[in-house]
């Protein structure tokens, strides 16, 4: 038969005390607490729970950390069970006045810098009243409105709530509270989201509190993510998951950079995923909810995008819960289900992806999981909507079917490419689409020749792997040739062409104009050309290396041109590091100024010196590279040339480098 505990039968002052408190400290201001609830001295009630540790149905126990020792209840379900009904009004009303005043109460580590938490948490004075009591203080209004299901005291403890929020008023302020944040939540999760909400329309620090994120991940205090944690509570919640999402989407409409993977965008990941339901939201209700958002926020349409199939296929978290309150069930998803979320979201981002050629090379990228039927109805689409697209747009769509057929005819016997029969409707799809300014449909060919988008590769295949690689490389060097043939037969201008390329991010316009349109010569009406269009020098660079390795261009007259040309000292350092150097007197770099000089020695690049080069050389190479380099390239150079010098020599050397200046080249420098 069971027999209450006499911590039951008396549930004397101290006991309910203990109760309402949760967990403690000696802080003195836990200790004040204490006192004013009980009646007593902080000492004559410690006495008396001692009495109750240590035994078989404890109702204290100690709990010792790395932070010290505290009392707290040994079981708060079963404590709460038995001593919820001996509660009185005039307790329960004194406890509430005191939980106001110790949680407005901020902590002196909030006096400091955010970026100087992690220091600050050794030397800053301790808070009057423990974070532990506050804890366990929210958690009594947990257990006594939810828990304990006392509706009456809800919303007093909304009101508490709301209060303790409306003190909020920094982004000081905002990291304090954060940190009780999951817990008010869970006491009043009406009140925490209201709060947000009105912080959006009058801010007060919250946005700030999600800028100051930047940091070490061991040492940063990202506060936030408490915020973000709370947020996550309240759209597992039928009654909070509409408003909870309308505030993640409004805050990542903000664009802020965080460090960590903690985001309002990771939670509407998750809650947006088609195949796996975290929220409380129904597949029909999340498929509303998604082609709403698309309408009303701007990144919107990329997480949707990237919910489509082949998008994001893992999920590496999971949402965080409340410890007592109850999340509604999840519905359980069927196969059906997520088809229909996998067609509604693509149609969802078809109809609003209007001429934006970007949106529709994504589209295309996801489209192939889709039946034909389906793709052909977006093809009509694409079709249509690049009517009212300019060339520069359409030219985008263009290539990136070129290279998915491309991919897909390359790899044919892959489990993931596309059909023979689908390839042919891409293909003529692609055709159909027309631009005005036919030099756009040649700038493909300055494709990189790893992925040059041959629309009939040979396939791969294990077994002739180098040859097959070969026969790709004569394919594209004919397709080259044979398009830069009619564009010259065509007479298009060439001007045109490079403005386009040199935009291109990947482009190898300078190395294709070299090899194919100039056939391995120095074109000095092509070069002055590239000079006048290509600012960054990148391309004039590739162009000029091309025919230097080919012995076909005189280096130091092309650098005479350069100077003639512009003032652009980084395309003059970079096609000085082209030479060989045999000679230190006859170098080009020994004719540059100081400037040159010292981006010449300074760069992440090995220097080239021939072997036919005498001793002296590498001497000269050594000073030079102490006088103008870093300790880095110092280095570099010094085990390049280890076996051209005496020991002696290499021993001298190393001892200068305690004057050189260091650098972030490599980690490896500094050992």
């Amino acid at each position: 038969m069971y027999s209450k505990p006499d911590w039951v039968e008396g549930h004397s002052d101290v006991v309910m005390t203990a109760l309402l408190c949760g967990e403690w400290t000696e802080a003195t201001g836990d200790v004040l607490v204490f006192e004013e609830l009980s009646g007593k001295t902080y000492i004559e009630c410690k006495k008396e729970l001692e009495t109750y540790l240590h035994r078989e149905n404890p109702f204290v126990v100690t709990n010792t950390s790395y932070r010290g020792s505290n009392l707290q209840l040994a079981s708060v379900e079963d404590a709460w069970e038995e001593l919820d009904i001996y509660i009185t009004d005039e307790l329960w009303s004194k406890f509430i006045l005191l939980f106001y005043e110790v949680l407005i109460e901020s902590e002196p580590i909030f006096d400091y810098p955010f970026e100087k938490h992690f220091e600050a948490s050794i030397y800053a004075e301790k808070p009057e009243w423990s974070p532990t009591l506050k804890k366990g203080m929210i958690r009594t209004l947990i257990m006594r409105a939810y828990y304990r299901g006392h509706e009456e005291n809800q919303k007093q403890i909304d009101n508490i709530v709301s209060r303790v929020l409306d003190t909020i008023t920094s982004k000081e302020r905002w990291g304090y509270i954060s940190q009780y944040l999951t817990d008010l939540c869970e006491a009043s999760p009406e009140s925490v989201l209201r709060k947000l909400e009105d912080e959006l329309k009058q801010p007060q620090g919250l946005l700030e509190l999600f800028e100051a994120n930047d940091g070490d991940f061991m040492t940063s205090r990202h506060y936030y993510t408490n915020v973000l944690w709370a947020v996550e509570q309240l759209v597992q919640q039928k009654k909070y998951v509409v408003r909870a999402l309308e505030w993640l989407w409004k805050v990542d409409s903000y664009n802020l950079k965080y460090s960590i993977s903690n985001s309002p965008k990771g939670v509407l990941d998750i809650v947006f995923c088609a195949w796996i339901n975290e929220s409380a939201l129904s597949v029909d209700k999340k498929i509303e909810l998604a082609r709403k958002a698309i309408e009303n926020y701007p990144n919107a349409w990329d997480v949707i995008a990237s919910k489509l199939p082949q998008g994001t296929n893992s999920i590496c978290s999971t949402l965080n819960t409340p410890k007592y309150r109850k999340i509604d069930e999840h519905e359980e998803l069927y196969v059906h289900e997520v088809n229909k979320t996998y067609i509604e979201y693509l149609m969802m981002c078809v109809d609003s992806a209007c001429t934006d050629a970007e949106k529709w090379n994504k589209i295309i990228q996801h489209i192939k999981s889709y039946d034909v039927t389906i793709q052909n109805e977006v093809f009509k689409k694409l079709i249509l909507n690049c009517r009212e697209m300019c060339d520069e747009e359409k030219i985008k769509i263009k290539n990136e079917m070129r290279y998915e057929i491309y991919r897909h005819r390359y790899y044919h016997d892959a489990d993931w490419s596309i059909s023979e029969e689908m390839l042919c409707k891409y293909e003529s799809t692609m055709n159909e689409i027309v631009l005005s300014d036919k030099v756009y449909e040649y700038l493909y060919i300055f494709s990189p020749v790893y992925e040059f988008p041959l629309l009939h590769p040979v396939p791969f295949s294990r077994e002739e792997c180098k040859d097959l690689r070969e026969k790709n490389h004569i394919l594209r060097e004919e397709e080259i040739k044979t398009r830069f043939k009619e564009f010259k037969e065509k007479k298009y201008s060439l001007e045109k062409l490079i403005k386009l390329a040199v935009k291109e991010e990947h482009s190898i316009l300078g190395e294709v104009l070299a090899q194919f349109y100039c056939d391995g010569l120095f074109d000095e009406k092509l070069f002055i050309l590239l000079m006048e269009l290509d600012e960054e020098g990148k391309d004039v660079y590739d162009y000029v290396r091309y025919l230097h390795r080919n012995g076909s261009v005189d280096l130091n007259e092309v650098i005479g041109m350069v100077k003639k040309l512009s003032n652009n000292k980084n395309l003059l350092m970079n096609l000085i590091t082209l030479e060989f150097i045999e000679d230190d007197d006859n170098a080009l770099i020994a004719k540059e100024d100081e400037e040159i000089k010292k981006m010449y020695w300074s760069r992440n690049i090995r220097l080239r010196i021939s072997d036919k080069a005498e001793h002296k050389v590498f001497m000269w190479a050594l000073d030079e590279c102490k006088k103008y380099g870093s300790l880095h390239t110092y280095l570099e150079l010094l085990y390049d040339i280890r076996d051209k010098i005496s020991f002696q020599e290499l021993y001298n050397a190393i001892f200068a480098i305690s004057n050189l200046k260091g650098d972030v080249a490599s980690s490896m420098t500094d050992y």
